[in-house]
């Protein structure tokens, strides 16, 4: 069956090691190589058909972050199995797996409400657990230029004054 496309992967470990024999071998072997014109018609379709850059706009993009066990990752699963098929993958399939535990990253918000209202930019680390409701305190400044800087950090937030809804 005559290779019309190459996938991601695939595409990677055709160009790398196409060009790792090219800049070893040198022109003049390569040409007397068996495998000259299987390496001049990869790069060829590498050229000509790649559709990698395309693949990986898509999956970052479109899809997103793949944390495991996220509804992102079984789409990314399913549209990597399907575009494989394309391809001409044969068996082109996904193996069962099971995930304790799965971790989606939710809305997260925070602001500043005096003595002027600023909204801040905030994310939350993957499989990081929420918070029971609203949390309000003092404006901490911290400036971590190194990992133990997280130590002099976490002896000054214990001073802080947090609340929670409903602690006392």
């Amino acid at each position: 069956m005559r290779l019309r496309r190459i996938g991601v992967s695939a595409c990677g470990v055709v160009l790398a090691l196409a060009v790792g024999r090219g800049g070893l071998a040198g022109a003049a072997a390569e040409e007397k190589s068996p495998f000259a014109a299987a390496d001049a018609q990869i790069l060829s379709e590498i050229r000509e058909h790649s559709e990698a850059a395309a693949n990986l706009e898509y999956l970052s993009d479109s899809i997103g972050a793949r944390l495991t066990g996220s509804p992102q990752l079984k789409q990314a699963n399913d549209w990597t199995r399907d575009m494989f098929a394309k391809y001409g993958a044969v068996n082109a399939h996904l193996e069962g797996w099971t995930m304790e535990r799965s971790w989606a990253r939710g809305m997260a918000s925070a602001r500043i409400v005096g003595p002027a209202e600023h909204p801040l930019t905030i994310a939350a680390a993957g499989w990081s657990p929420s918070t029971p409701g609203a949390i309000t305190g003092a404006v901490v400044y911290f400036d971590a230029k190194e990992k133990k800087d997280f130590a002099k950090f976490s002896r000054e937030a214990e001073g802080c004054d947090c609340h929670l809804p409903g602690a006392r």
